[in-house]
């Protein structure tokens, strides 16, 4: 009788290789894409960081424009009241509450001449705000923390893709003055900031100048005790 050789067994170590060599991948793939994601939310609040600090710093121009408005506001009004004092007498037989109308009303109309005056570019048209005068205002590129190699700050009035012309910026830096609303507006002003990374802010605004309330003092209408 013949004896049956025994068969030899199957290896399943091929098998298994490719199994850890595609689970190593899938791992590397996933750690990949865990790693990409990380690294882009990163960038992502980074930029938002950024654009934050450049819109601040816009701002932050801007608001040092509006404080030298303010001074221009004080000046216009203590001039104002000045010239209406200088001009009224108080021994002119009117009642009180007629002087304080008069004198009120000349106030208004003296303050917004004055102020329009200031504001205005020399020799032009009184609708046009001089807007290197504004620029002046701005201490920001004077500090040493900001450097104009690398960063630049413009203040303007002319619109996105429009020249940069004393001609087109005139047309957008529109300055009205109401006499019945009692205020005066800055029309179109523009600030813009780039950072030495090129982030940009752009803030786009009006700024209205309102005539500041004031008392005047009146002669005394005690009755005559004698």
């Amino acid at each position: 009788m013949e004896k049956k050789k025994d068969l030899p067994e199957k290896s399943n170590s091929g098998f298994s290789l490719i199994t850890v060599i595609l689970a190593v991948g899938l791992v590397g793939i996933l750690v990949m894409l865990i790693a990409y994601m990380v690294i882009a939310n990163f960038r992502m609040k980074m930029s938002g960081l950024r654009e934050k600090d450049a819109f601040y710093t816009a701002e932050r121009a801007l608001e040092e424009i509006r404080t030298g408005l303010q001074e221009d506001v004080a000046e216009a009004m203590s001039e104002a009241y000045t010239n209406v004092m200088e001009s009224y007498n108080e021994n002119v037989k009117t009642g009180d509450v007629t002087m304080d109308v008069q004198r009120q009303a000349a106030y208004e109309r003296e303050f917004l001449s004055i102020l329009q005056t200031r504001l205005r570019v020399s020799n032009t048209n009184n609708t046009h705000y001089n807007i290197a005068k504004l620029r002046e205002y701005v201490d920001l590129d004077k500090e040493d923390s900001f450097d104009s190699e690398k960063e630049s700050l413009i203040v303007t009035a002319a619109a996105d893709g429009e020249s940069s012309s004393s001609s087109a910026v005139a047309d957008r830096a529109k300055m009205t003055v109401s006499y019945t609303k009692k205020n005066i507006t800055i029309k179109n002003l523009k600030v813009m900031y780039v950072d030495a990374r090129g982030y940009a802010a752009i803030i786009r605004t009006n700024i209205q100048l309102d005539v500041p309330p004031i008392q005047y003092p009146t002669p005394s209408t005690l009755p005559d005790l004698m």
